[in-house]
């Protein structure tokens, strides 16, 4: 009988304590986290802290917190070896087994690089709890509210464009030259007599006269001069449309050249707006560029309104960070419409196109844009040429390597 009785009463402490930890044992737990910056370039780190708290006098003998981060982020973690030997990896998410005893709070600090452009809020994790036999295993996903300290803002980086591109005046490279975004007319540094492939608006007609030859002006190189950009959304020269880009990647690299032209020129006082064939996210009205009732692709387009400054040029990279991977318009409707209104788009003088390829439309586009006073500069991100042959007065600049 005593041995019964004692069986009974540990099965009652069982039931009892499986109840209390079966009711209970989320009651107490509060979850927080807490950014050491909001806003960060990418491939920069950021410090992340959580803090787990016990708010009731109930120990909890097991508690497993896996913490996940949003995909483009990563943990940096420090593994030891045998050895003695650190070494560094990246880790999307990180597990850890602990007690919580009554009103104990644990403050853990991580390393975080940010790996992806984006808008991120960070602050979900899974919590795995037990008993005090550890046969009453329960979990929760824990969400914290977004706030401005669990907000992350990643810009998109900035390279030097004159180590990474060059200009070419023939796509087999016969003729390299290395050249700023563009040139300045208004700054002359001399004359010469004119080779192929020199653009017949720079030649100099009264020097030709006088030395019985043809010459062209030199012109400095300068980033004191207005353009718009115009970055296509599109990664090859045939996509589903609406939709997101078959090579994401070509269209990344394409958003770091024009955030690093803005950049290049953010200390300079030039007007620059930004015109894509995708809308930001909650993109007001007079940021499209429809310039008609009806117009359907006019109001797929973002125009962004003129922007110069720094101060300026940092909210161009916010929206860029928040740019969706997503053509809402072909490429080649975009090029029409431009052309149709060429009022809309080129207040502020030449275009400077930023695309992940070069297509035969692109370059009867630039013709046609020339006929019209506009000049068109091509940044071309990859390999990837539907073109033939580039003319050898028009002006593109190549990505010196390809990863």
């Amino acid at each position: 009988m005593l041995i019964l009785a004692l069986v009974l009463a540990i099965v009652a402490v069982y039931l009892i304590q499986y109840r209390i930890y079966r009711d209970k044992s989320f009651d107490g737990i509060t979850y927080d986290v807490t950014l050491s910056a909001g806003e960060v370039f990418e491939g920069e780190d950021v410090f992340f802290s959580e803090v787990i708290s016990n708010t009731r006098f109930l120990p909890l003998p097991f508690v497993k917190v896996d913490t996940a981060l949003p995909e483009g982020l990563s943990y940096r973690l420090i593994d030891s070896g045998q050895d003695g030997s650190r070494t560094g990896r990246l880790a999307s998410s990180v597990q850890s087994v602990f007690v919580l005893r009554p009103y104990q709070k644990i403050t853990r600090t991580w390393r975080v690089n940010c790996g992806v452009r984006g808008e991120y809020s960070l602050g979900q994790v899974m919590i795995v709890t037990n008993d005090l036999i550890g046969f009453n295993q329960q979990s929760r996903m824990i969400t914290v509210r977004p706030t401005a300290k669990n907000r992350l803002v990643v810009l998109p980086r900035t390279v030097e464009l004159e180590k990474e591109f060059t200009a070419s005046l023939f796509l087999s490279g016969e003729i390299l030259v290395q050249r700023s975004i563009v040139s300045d007319p208004l700054r002359l540094c001399g004359i010469r007599e004119y080779a192929v492939g020199d653009p017949m608006n720079h030649i100099n007609w009264k020097s030709t006269a006088a030395k019985g030859m043809l010459m062209v002006n030199l012109e400095e190189f300068t980033q004191r001069f207005q353009f718009n950009l115009v970055m296509n959304m599109n990664s090859r020269d045939i996509e589903h449309v609406p939709g997101p880009p078959a090579m994401p990647y070509a269209v990344e690299s394409c958003i770091t050249v024009v955030a690093s032209i803005l950049d290049a020129v953010a200390s300079e006082n030039i007007q620059v707006s930004l015109i894509t064939n995708t809308l930001p996210p909650d993109t007001p009205l007079e940021e499209t560029a429809i310039t008609a009732e009806g117009d359907e692709v006019g109001a797929e387009i973002f125009l962004s309104r003129p922007h110069a400054g720094t101060h300026d040029m940092l909210e161009v990279l916010r929206m860029l960070a928040s740019l969706p991977m997503h053509i809402g318009v072909s490429v080649e409707k975009m090029l029409d419409h431009i052309i149709a209104h060429p009022e809309v788009y080129t207040a502020g003088g030449n275009l400077v196109f930023v695309s992940a390829y070069l297509s035969e439309r692109m370059i009867n586009f630039a013709y046609t844009m020339r006929s019209l006073g506009i000049e068109v500069i091509f940044y071309i991100t990859t390999a990837n040429n539907n073109a033939m042959i580039i003319p050898d007065d028009i002006r593109v600049v190549f990505k010196t390597y390809f990863e």
